[in-house]
């Protein structure tokens, strides 16, 4: 869709919800050229109507790109992530090969192969944990299949490859370390897709995000898995295929390869540390993001600092027009007092702020009614779509069926107790039902 299609579609949400579109302060978007773009996106668009609002590119789809950015660049990656999809796609495309696959277990339990999905953050590490436990099976399964003639021609050609390619030390070194590289990737964005996703703590979870991966480029952790990949007993590089270097018989003093095959293993699983630290870095140094965080940490040390933070410098938290009339020193005196008001106990979000503030007395709030407007800046500002995103899968998986059965209205009203499920629960049925009854 265009931007302009887009934009009106925000603009004429606004009235429908009673709120002028001009009140706009914060919004958050995916990384696409028509909702992000600077000259002529939506958020462009949006920046013209409502000068003094806020932009974020969204944590989760940042954390996305980074993570493909690395498999479109690494071969490595790339070879693993099309080998876990290829074996999801011929063991679950046909229910007679996922018997086969299923009698090679025995007795044991059998564990179930998931296929890599685009939109699903966090099951690309879950899959490759599973092709990686079961393994043998998996080759079982393909051994037979490769050489059964009632196998359509171009799949059974396709199994051969993968077969092939199971054989190889190469393939379970990949897999190992894709994930070891994704498995924290993927729990900080099960972290950042929560209810409670803040700027500041997306900021710190990418830091320690940084430095894990950067703990990953040393040559234990490398060992460690080419020792797992050798006990593995499969097809290792052959150090004597590699002839030579043909430099001058004077200065020869071997006959041995100058570099082991194995070597270029590790050059490119380095490649892969190095890219995705830099894509972090890249992606995450947004100016949005850290003005968001900017707020957070004004109002979190004030709480916790007990009237001892240094003067604000009110020009580098970008108030909008809104709360503009804010005044400096009537704000630094309300921040001074914000930690006596909060009391012993430490605040580590701006949530745990408003909590206590709203605990006050009436009388003792209206002492902050500055700091109660830096705080609801803070709450408002979206930093991850991800409930958006949940919200259209959910729609989706319910529309195919029951729209067949129920008017546009209802359908409606039962996505949104279905979104909303949490709300429900603690709604007292019974005297739901006495409304209506």
């Amino acid at each position: 869709m265009l931007p302009t299609a887009l934009e009106k579609h925000c603009s004429s949400a606004s009235p429908m919800l009673n709120i002028p579109i001009e009140r706009l302060k914060g919004y958050c978007f995916d990384g696409a050229s028509n909702m992000s773009g600077r000259f002529s996106g939506v958020q462009a668009r949006l920046k013209e109507v409502c000068t003094d609002s806020l932009f974020v590119h969204c944590a989760n789809h940042s954390l996305d790109l980074v993570l493909q950015e690395v498999g479109r660049e690494v071969s490595l990656v790339a070879e693993t992530l099309n080998f876990v999809q290829g074996i999801a796609t011929v063991i679950r495309e046909s229910s007679k090969r996922k018997e086969l696959y299923v009698s090679m277990f025995g007795c044991d339990d059998v564990v179930n192969i998931l296929a890599i999905c685009p939109t699903r953050w966090c099951v690309r590490t879950i899959a490759m944990k599973r092709v990686c436990s079961s393994y043998t099976e998996l080759q079982k399964t393909l051994k037979i299949l490769k050489d059964d003639k009632s196998v359509r021609g171009d799949a059974r050609a396709k199994i051969g490859g993968l077969y092939k390619q199971s054989l190889k030390g190469r393939t379970l070194f990949g897999l190992l370390c894709c994930e070891a590289l994704f498995e924290p990737c993927e729990a900080v964005a099960k972290n950042l897709q929560s209810n409670n996703a803040s700027a500041r703590g997306a900021l710190e979870c990418t830091h320690l995000l940084r430095e894990r991966i950067v703990a990953l480029r040393d040559d234990t952790v490398v060992q460690g898995i080419e020792s797992k990949v050798s006990a593995a007993d499969l097809k290792m590089p052959d150090a004597r295929q590699h002839r030579a270097s043909k430099t001058p018989a004077r200065y020869r003093h071997t006959t041995e390869p100058e570099a082991h095959a194995m070597s270029t293993w590790r050059q490119e699983f380095f490649e892969a540390v190095d890219l995705l630290t830099a894509e972090l870095k890249r992606r995450f140094d947004q100016d949005g993001m850290k003005i968001a965080a900017l707020r957070e940490n004004v109002l979190i040390e004030a709480a916790n600092s007990r009237g001892q933070q240094q003067t604000l410098e009110l020009e580098s938290l970008h108030l909008p027009q809104l709360i503009s009339d804010v005044d400096r020193y009537r704000l630094d005196l309300q921040l001074k007092m914000l930690g006596d008001a909060i009391g012993d106990s430490p605040c580590h979000t701006v949530q745990d702020i408003a909590t206590r503030v709203a605990k006050l007395h009436p009388q003792a709030r209206g002492i902050f009614q500055d700091v109660e407007k830096l705080i609801k800046l803070c709450l408002c500002m979206p930093i991850s779509v991800a409930s958006s995103e949940r919200s259209f899968s959910t729609l989706r998986r319910l529309k195919t069926w029951l729209r067949s059965n129920m008017t546009q209205k209802r359908l409606t009203h039962l996505t949104l107790m279905h979104v909303h499920s949490n709300i429900l629960d603690n709604v007292d049925v019974s005297a739901l039902m006495r409304v209506f009854i």
